[in-house]
Parts: structure tokens; C-alpha cells; sequence
């Protein structure tokens, strides 16, 4: 089977041996790829599932949440491709999914008259960013913020506690375990009408906690878009 992410006729421009390319084709070799939906072989994303998705109907899922002015899902968290799309983004290392997902919520956001400025995301805690190695909803926000012709700054907002999980946990247990979470950065966020990013929207107390940090940092109106909502 060829390997589909990388070859080893890319030399680098200073003609040193390029270690990551050979550790990615032997990777691809012994583990390769797998659609993150369907599980078939040698794509992450097979043309299938991606038309799948493509013609999956925008749901437009509005939830009132204080103090969201605006606030939207695409879908409902039961939907099993947009579920399992996003498990594979966040615990399979496949953060080159939040492509063909952000270009959805880019494309559910555009049924709106938002007025936005700027576009930030729901930030992990540095220690589990680095067991993860990226941030699952930065990677959206990215897509969003390209697609819609607006600036991305994740760094506003960042989370200075090291919150335990929210799997499990009640609604006011959620309240509590992100009560006072984050930081905004009123410098880059003063006046500014911002959407806040992330992937699923359960009870909204992570969402609610970062839109309040963002608020007191002085923005003029929060917004908030998730791919699903399990509510």
C-alpha cells in the first residue's frame, strides 16, 4: 500500500537528511491512515464521508446563554458522523480535521448578521495542550476566522487553572470546576465584538466562563458558535 501523507523525494533546501519525512513514510507505512469515520484505509477523511458531511443539512441550534449575545450549533451531537469526527480531532491526533469542520461552522455563521471583529477559542490549560499537542478548537477557530475574512487571537484568552475533566460532571459541578478558569487580555479585547469557538456545546458552563472572562475584559458583544450541542 503507498503511504499517503509523505515521500521521501522531498529533500530539504540545505540538503540535510529530512528525519521527519522518513519517520512520517515508515509511520504511514506500519500505521496507515484510516478514514475517521468510516475507518477505510489510506485517508483520513475518504471522498465518501466527506460528501457525507458536505451534504449534511445546517441545523442552526441557538442557544440563549447569558452573556452570549449570540450563540449557535450546527448540529445536534447525536448526528454519529459530526460525533465521531470530533473525537477523532481531539483525542486521535487529527487536528487537520477541523478543516472541513470549521468550513461548516464558517458556513452556518454566514446565515447571520453578526457584526465581528475578531475570532478567539476556548483555551486548554498549557499542560494538557502539551499532552495533546495542539488545541482542537484554536484549529477551528482558525478555519472560522480564514474563512470569514476576520482576525484570529486565541492568545487573548487563556485558561490559568488546570481544570479536571468536564465528562461526568453536573451542571453545577461544571459551573464550579471552571468558576474563575480564565483570563482575557483586555489590551487585545477592549471594545472589540468577538466570536468564541469551540467544538461541542454539553451544559455551556465552559462556554459561559470564557464569555464572562472575555466580558470582563471590556468586549463590546461575545458570540459563540460550536459544531454540535448535546443539549
Amino acid at each position: 500500500m503507498k503511504p499517503s501523507h509523505t515521500s521521501l523525494d522531498q529533500p530539504r533546501p540545505d540538503g540535510a537528511f529530512n528525519w521527519e519525512s522518513f519517520t512520517r513514510y515508515w509511520l504511514d507505512v506500519v500505521f496507515p491512515p484510516r478514514c475517521a469515520n468510516c475507518g477505510r484505509l489510506d485517508t483520513t477523511l475518504c471522498v465518501t464521508c466527506q460528501t457525507r458531511l458536505d451534504a449534511l443539512p445546517l441545523k442552526y441550534l441557538e442557544r440563549m446563554l447569558p452573556p452570549f449575545t449570540g450563540l449557535i450549533s450546527t448540529e445536534s451531537h447525536r448526528a454519529p458522523i459530526l460525533r465521531r469526527l470530533i473525537h477523532s480531532l481531539k483525542y486521535d491526533n487529527m487536528p487537520h480535521l477541523a478543516q472541513p469542520l470549521g468550513i461548516r461552522m464558517a458556513t452556518a455563521l454566514q446565515h447571520y448578521d453578526w457584526e465581528l471583529d475578531l475570532v478567539i477559542s476556548v483555551p486548554l490549560h498549557p499542560h494538557r495542550q502539551r499532552e495533546r499537542g495542539y488545541n482542537q478548537s484554536a484549529e477551528l477557530a482558525k478555519v472560522v476566522s480564514e474563512v470569514l475574512g476576520l482576525r484570529e487571537l486565541s492568545s487573548a484568552l487563556q485558561r490559568t487553572v488546570n481544570t479536571r475533566s468536564q465528562v461526568g460532571l453536573g451542571q453545577q459541578q461544571r459551573l464550579d470546576n471552571v468558576a474563575g478558569a480564565f483570563d482575557a487580555d483586555p489590551l487585545s479585547l477592549a471594545g472589540a465584538r468577538v466570536l468564541l469557538v469551540d467544538d461541542v456545546l454539553t451544559t455551556g458552563a465552559t462556554m459561559q466562563a470564557c464569555a464572562e472572562a472575555v466580558i470582563a475584559a471590556g468586549v463590546h458583544s461575545i458570540y459563540g458558535v460550536t459544531i454540535t450541542s448535546a443539549s
